[in-house]
């Protein structure tokens, strides 16, 4: 591993920026020490939605500790706190309010509303965050109660060596785009060889049977569409889109990253056999049909029928 880190890491540094800028997303957080939430502001502490620490963790305390070591709080509905109590009585908590009715149905004790102590430990254990959409506020205001961004996020987390294999594998898949070689210097190929032989005998591909069929033959495919991803895209991939703002929406690229498992809250679902490069438009399709519970192949099968 240490010779593919030395690898990737000096091919990266001779990478054009796009394509840097490309692999550097890929470690989620912008200043949040691994924590990723959808590329919001976060901080190191990690929630975990009841759904995630019931499906996901099976309850077992033993499991979240050794992962969040930074810290954790399990996110709860009133609802789900009520008919839960005794198990989460001396677990680390936020109870989230989100609209009135759950005000006047789970009426909550206001000097449990969380907030800071001088030395940064967080007290309480309930945040009231009511968004009101409705413009004629007929059911009441907006309302936000507690410490500042508790609550609001929900979050999936990776350690800092999971980040450098989901790196070193996109790398791989962006070295075998068409036309890569075209926008590189000859001494970046003869670096891009190597890497990829030493590459294709590690575990990080042997054991990844997604990566081997997204990159047969050497031609990174995109995982929903399924074509030949042109590492032009990467280099001059801006799609304008969003028209009616007073610019056009410049994050929009081409190539995105995609995951093949729906991200979770709590699960650690961003790591280098979930997480590759595909199309801007195979995402846009795919986020679509998952909407309405459909998937490509089912597109398929009703196109043919």
């Amino acid at each position: 591993m240490n010779d593919l880190q030395f690898l990737s890491k000096k091919i990266i540094s001779n990478l054009p920026k796009q394509a840097k800028t490309k692999l550097n997303k890929s470690r989620l957080d912008r200043g949040g020490d691994g924590i990723f939430t959808k590329r919001r502001k976060r901080n190191d502490v990690v929630f975990i939605s009841y759904e995630s620490f019931v499906n996901n963790y099976k309850q077992n305390l033993d499991t979240i500790n050794s992962i969040f070591l930074d810290g954790y709080y399990i996110l709860l509905s009133p609802k789900e706190f009520s008919e839960n109590r005794l198990i989460f009585e001396n677990l680390p908590i936020i109870v989230h309010y989100t609209s009135y009715n759950e005000i006047s149905e789970y009426p909550f004790d206001e000097s449990k509303i969380t907030r800071k102590s001088n030395d940064g430990v967080l007290l309480g254990n309930i945040v009231v965050n009511i968004k009101n959409l409705d413009k004629f506020k007929k059911d009441g205001q907006n309302l936000y109660l507690g410490e500042k961004l508790i609550a609001q996020n929900e979050f999936d987390y990776a350690t800092k060596e999971e980040q450098d294999k989901v790196i070193m594998c996109l790398l791989y898949s962006m070295i075998n785009m068409k036309n890569f070689y075209n926008f590189v210097s000859s001494e970046t190929k003869l670096l891009c060889e190597k890497f990829l032989c030493e590459f294709e005998l590690s575990e990080l591909y042997t054991l990844n049977p997604n990566l081997i069929k997204l990159t047969s033959e050497r031609k990174t495919k995109c995982p929903i569409l399924n074509f030949h991803l042109d590492f032009s895209d990467v280099m001059n991939g801006v799609i304008e889109g969003d028209i009616g703002r007073n610019d056009f929406n410049r994050t929009t690229t081409k190539i995105n990253l995609h995951h093949l498992d729906r991200l979770q809250a709590g699960k650690l679902n961003h790591n280098h056999k979930n997480v590759f490069l595909g199309s801007y438009a195979g995402n846009m399709i795919d986020a679509s049909l998952n909407q309405i519970g459909l998937t490509i192949d089912d597109l398929k099968r009703l196109l043919i029928t």
